[in-house]
């Protein structure tokens, strides 16, 4: 093979032999470092089939066992509700609650409809009972295995009957209405709020909390200690309630001052300067200016 004296590294040279036989050109470089010609060889890979690649089957594999551990998570009847318990109703039916509760737990999952309980929304549920029933005042809905859904529900309490343009409702000591009622029942207080907090509304809040604990309050002390059962206890301002006797007259009190103190006074009052006489033509007994005690 003929010396070769220079390459230039970036054109291909025809090499010619002894023979003169001419090769194809084929690339070579000169390595600078080491002197040599070296030979970048051409590599041609052969594709294999699809099937014959272990990866696609290990894929099909997966994908079919998780499809078929998908559909049985979603579909099997061991994770269907199929049984709804309700507990701790007595006005509500039981019937009603569990209908209610049977017609939102099913779901679509990939168009297809299911009762899976994994994907029943509790909270959603229990929220849509304290909607649509305001007499409840606590739902609790939990999950047993295998599709067993139980409600626990807690209804309000009626302590006083709340009048409002001539209507009547059932309050709790939350001060929230729940329900309502034809008249005037004489084994619950009255009540009336001329600055109602909320809309006279099924389920709002009318009185707040603290204003009905005041009110309790004094119809315990005045029914216990005094002896004077009241029948209607009017709030007419933030400070002022007003509780009018079964005998005929008023106290007034004022709900920013010590209530026990303004019942003690009251009934210094009864033993020492009204008598039960002057009781029979009693207007008033005004409570609200500390120390002081008006009547009329």
């Amino acid at each position: 093979m003929n010396e070769i004296s220079s390459v230039n590294p970036l054109k291909p040279i025809n090499i010619i032999s002894d023979n003169s036989i001419n090769f194809y050109p084929s690339y070579y470089y000169i390595d600078m470092n080491k002197s040599q010609v070296k030979r970048h060889p051409h590599r041609f890979k052969i594709n294999k089939p699809l099937y014959k690649n272990k990866y696609f089957w290990l894929c099909l594999f997966g994908f079919i066992i998780g499809s078929a551990v998908l559909r049985f998570f979603l579909f099997s009847d061991f994770f269907q509700v199929k049984n709804i318990q309700i507990s701790g109703n007595v006005k509500i039916s039981a019937g009603d609650l569990e209908n209610m509760v049977n017609n939102r737990v099913q779901n679509n999952i990939l168009f297809f409809p299911t009762k899976n309980i994994f994907f029943v929304s509790q909270k959603k549920i229990e929220n849509e009972i304290l909607n649509n029933y305001p007499i409840i005042n606590t739902a609790d809905l939990t999950k047993k295995m295998p599709g067993t859904l139980t409600l626990a529900v807690k209804e309000r309490i009626a302590e006083a009957v709340f009048y409002s343009d001539e209507l009547y409702y059932l309050i709790d000591k939350q001060g929230i209405i729940f329900e309502p009622v034809s008249g005037i029942d004489p084994n619950y207080l009255e009540i009336e709020n001329l600055i109602p907090i909320n809309e006279v509304r099924l389920g709002n809040k009318v009185v707040n909390e603290s204003e009905m604990a005041k009110i309790f309050e004094i119809e315990t002390a005045l029914k216990n200690d005094i002896k004077i059962p009241i029948q209607k206890a009017s709030i007419i301002s933030n400070e002022r309630l007003n509780i009018k006797t079964f005998a005929g007259w008023d106290i007034y009190f004022n709900t920013g001052n010590e209530i026990s103190w303004q019942i003690k006074m009251l009934k210094l009052a009864l033993e020492k300067q009204i008598s039960q006489e002057k009781q029979n033509n009693l207007e008033y007994i005004d409570l609200r200016f500390g120390n002081q005690i008006f009547f009329r």
